[in-house]
């Protein structure tokens, strides 16, 4: 994976290589799951490097890595860092992504109701989910 790139990181401004996340989502284009979770981690490790509305717009990418490898409960455990780490805009979503990947996929249910709980406490009407769709969830 080519890992320099013509121009500047958008958030630092300075110049850099590829940010961690484009070259995750080229082992994701190749279907190299291992590849994909080590620039996720990479990506969180440097989260100063990273656009947050690029890494959340492609949160689903490393959650399917990890689904894919079996590694459930490390997906949830990612979403929580990735939780603390985004500004606020991005932490309704991805609470509500925690509590779905949770509760669809029965993996540490605890923590999926918890996350279910903070979005209907916190609800603000958005593009990412519902009330219906925290109903629905409720139901699993």
């Amino acid at each position: 994976v080519e890992e320099h790139k013509l121009w500047f990181n958008p958030t630092t401004g300075e110049p850099a290589g590829m940010d961690p996340i484009n070259i995750a989502n080229a082992y994701d284009e190749m279907e190299m799951m291992p590849g994909v979770i080590s620039y996720w981690n990479k990506a969180l490790e440097n989260f100063d490097t990273v656009d947050p509305g690029v890494f959340s717009g492609n949160l689903f990418k490393v959650l399917r890595a990890y689904k894919s490898e079996n590694r459930l409960a490390d997906a949830v455990h990612y979403l929580e860092k990735s939780i603390e780490k985004l500004p606020a805009e991005y932490v309704l979503p991805t609470t509500y992504t925690l509590a779905k990947f949770s509760l669809v996929n029965k993996v540490s249910t605890k923590k999926g109701k918890k996350a279910l709980k903070y979005c209907r406490d916190n609800y603000l009407e958005n593009r990412f989910f519902t009330l219906n769709d925290l109903d629905e969830l409720e139901k699993m």
